[in-house]
């Protein structure tokens, strides 16, 4: 059961919730007067008064707390600790009227240096300093805490993090940056040098005792004490080592037995590989990369070499076949030099010996990408530069590969473009005759009908692609028209497939039935249909029956969703509009990133909720709900990002921490959290003064259209 102080303390925050700021004041101060003592109360009373909008309050209130923090003896209780530091971080939030940031600093000092050996009152200093994103003081007390528990291991890496993290600080010092940069490296480098060059290996017999022990000697740790034992502590001496510019000395971490890629601490992480790539490119060490990448390649590609890098057997699907060991492989054949470039190939400098390794791997959807990445670059001076035909060649070739894959389209499209004109109306030309000369086992086989519209399909989007969105010039009607009955054709002939499908799954053909929205929409926007507002619109109704058509077979077609809610913004009809968007099940940062199609500019397209339709909840109904529902998500993220920090900094992921920060201040920075605080004010002035003239709350009632035209 709760202490009559606890129930007596409970009605004061009650107050505080109640914006009763008055009443939690007079609670306090009634207390106080009858004689009771107790340092929570005076911390409750100074965090009212830092609430008041009364700036003599904010003075008391401000002294009260300096007092309390600075008293003999020190406050100690972790509970008060965190009113003060809350009451203060409110005065010091409302200007530079009250600096409050040595006087917390001073509080936690002082707390700790009472009780050196509770490490519930050291970790809490930490994490609210972490949280607060003061490197200073989290420095200060990650090293109390690695200090005075030294037999905890993970206390020594978090100081190891909070230098690094004070090293990339904008407030930090020149001085501060070198002091704690060097620290953060000695302290990483000490655990880097404790781990044993020969780790522990234990050869048993087979058997149920060998089986036994051979689990228990797994469990054996690599190295002792705060020696690096993990991939994110490995993570982390990584980090620490490109910020202070120690390359050479990372890339020989990589490289050696203990830490480097295949030890046992690195335990088979693919990231490590790319990071190696990332530094020798950063070094310029082009040979280098070129064997390292060659040497992946082959022991994925084809099958040469007895192991991966992972340490399980080679074979033509292994862990080499990566985009970004052929980006790395692509690099280095772009910037070695003539001589090693010879060197390499082992014969005359020609592109015929790069074709040829690449095609080795004929089977890989990434081999036949470096072909087409390599022939459409420049390489660097001194090196032979590749035929216009071998691009067009190699483009040829890939459709014909993944003609009936939905990845051809994007895959290829950054490439075709950089053709020719007449090199492109040569491979359109190749992809229509290749799609209507494909041969199926059985034509009748609904897997046959599928791959046909799948490549149908990828025709239809180069065909759009060259014809109607390459050229600056608008296209004649008639083309477009002649593409938009195509698109519809196909889009028909596909409705019958898809019984393998899920309800959850868009139908073979919707590429289709978007592609002939596309062609609508650019045929409402030629210039003679810009003088016919009604032939315009005719385009963009018929536009949009189709998506609605589609949507009703493809419920999760969120990209046809997507299109029907800008489609009805562009024919006014935002009611509408509003009734699609929630169909998108748009959720936390899809807010920030989508929320842009229906509420850009809502106060003055449709400020008022909609009406008539009973399946939408309120605040899909209500833009003035429907913004602060947009807007809780930067108000959820100030306190959740953090958190989340929090635990990857408990459970060791060292290299998500930084990441987490850097995604809330991406949040918090967001012009659209500024754009939808503008439109929610907006609205809220709009109706008020609207609503005023109307017979109190039944204006709700009224029609959208009664309600525009009074507007």
């Amino acid at each position: 059961m709760s202490s009559v102080a606890d129930r007596r303390n409970q009605q004061i925050w009650d107050a505080i919730e109640n914006d009763n700021l008055k009443q939690a004041l007079q609670l306090c101060t009634k207390r106080l007067r009858k004689g009771e003592k107790g340092d929570y109360l005076l911390a409750l009373k100074a965090h009212v008064l830092a609430l008041s909008v009364s700036r003599a309050q904010n003075d008391e209130g401000f002294a009260d707390a300096h007092a309390l923090a600075s008293r003999d003896p020190p406050v100690t209780d972790v509970e008060v600790l965190r009113l003060l530091q809350l009451a203060l971080s409110n005065l010091e939030a409302r200007g530079n009227r009250y600096d409050a940031k040595e006087s917390i600093t001073t509080l936690w000092e002082r707390a700790i240096k009472a009780k050196p050996g509770d490490e519930a009152l050291a970790r809490e200093w930490f994490f609210k300093t972490f949280q607060d994103r003061d490197w200073r003081d989290a420095q200060k007390a990650a090293m109390s805490l690695q200090k005075t528990h030294s037999k905890k291991r993970e206390y020594y890496f978090w100081a190891v993090l909070a230098c690094y993290l004070l090293y990339g600080w904008a407030d930090a010092t020149e001085s501060e940056k070198k002091l704690f940069g060097a620290l953060a490296y000695r302290m990483i480098s000490k655990a880097a040098l404790d781990v044993p060059d020969d780790p522990v290996r234990i050869v048993l017999r087979a058997g149920f005792y060998g089986q036994f022990l051979i689990f228990l000697t797994q469990k054996i740790l690599l190295s002792p004490g705060r020696a690096i034992q993990t991939p994110h502590e490995l993570h982390l001496l990584l980090l620490v080592y490109r910020q202070q510019g120690f390359r050479e000395k990372a890339l020989e971490i990589l490289d050696s037995r203990n830490l480097g890629i295949r030890s046992t601490v690195a335990k088979g992480d693919w990231s490590f590989v790319r990071q190696k790539l990332d530094l020798l490119e950063d070094l310029g060490l082009w040979k280098c990369e070129w064997d390292f990448c060659k040497m992946l390649l082959d022991e994925a590609c084809t099958g040469n070499g007895e192991t991966r890098v992972d340490g399980s057997p080679a074979t033509p699907d292994a862990k080499g076949d990566d985009w970004r060991v052929w980006q790395g492989f692509l690099a280095a054949a772009r910037n070695i030099n003539t001589e090693e470039y010879v060197h390499l190939l082992n014969q005359k400098s020609t592109i015929d010996k790069i074709q040829s390794f690449i095609g080795q791997c004929d089977r890989s959807r990434n081999a036949r990408l470096a072909l087409l990445d390599y022939l459409a670059k420049k390489p660097s001076t001194g090196q032979p530069t590749p035929r216009p035909s071998d691009l067009l060649s190699a483009c040829k070739r890939y459709f014909e590969t993944f003609a009936t894959k939905t990845c051809c389209f994007d895959d290829i499209r950054c490439y075709v473009e950089t053709l020719e004109p007449s090199q492109i109306e040569e491979y359109l030309e190749h992809i229509r005759q290749f799609t209507k000369q494909m041969v199926y086992d059985d034509p009748s086989d609904e897997k046959s009908k599928v791959a046909s519209v799948a490549a149908s399909i990828n025709v239809l989007k180069f065909d759009y692609l060259v014809n109607l969105s390459l050229y600056l010039s608008p296209s004649p009607s008639t083309e477009i028209e002649g593409f938009v009955v195509s698109c519809i054709s196909i889009y028909k002939s596909s409705l019958a497939l898809g019984s393998e499908l899920e309800k959850t799954d868009n139908q073979h053909g919707d590429d289709a039935c978007i592609l002939a929205v596309m062609g609508l929409v650019r045929l409402a926007n030629l210039p003679p249909e810009r003088s016919s507002s009604i032939r315009s619109r005719g385009y963009l109704l018929l536009a949009a029956a189709l998506l609605e058509f589609l949507a009703s077979r493809s419920r999760y077609n969120f990209q046809a969703l997507l299109l029907l809610v800008r489609l009805y913004g562009l024919l006014g009809a935002y009611s509408l509009a509003m009734e699609t968007y929630p169909r998108l099940s748009i959720k936390q940062i899809q807010n920030d990133t989508l929320a842009h199609n229906i509420f850009s500019r809502i106060s003055t397209l449709h400020p008022y909720q909609v009406v008539g339709i009973g399946h939408l909840e309120k605040g899909d109904r209500d833009p003035s709900l429907g913004l602060p529902k947009a807007l809780m998500l930067y108000e959820k993220s100030a306190t959740q990002v953090p958190d989340l920090a929090k635990m990857s900094l408990e459970k060791g992921s060292f290299d998500q921490v930084e990441g987490f920060l850097e995604f809330a201040d991406r949040v918090r920075n967001s012009i659209c959290k500024v754009m939808w605080t503008i439109e929610r004010r907006r609205i809220s002035r709009l109706v008020r003064t609207k609503t005023s003239s109307l017979d109190g709350p039944d204006y709700d009632h009224l029609s959208m259209g009664n309600l525009l035209n009074d507007f």
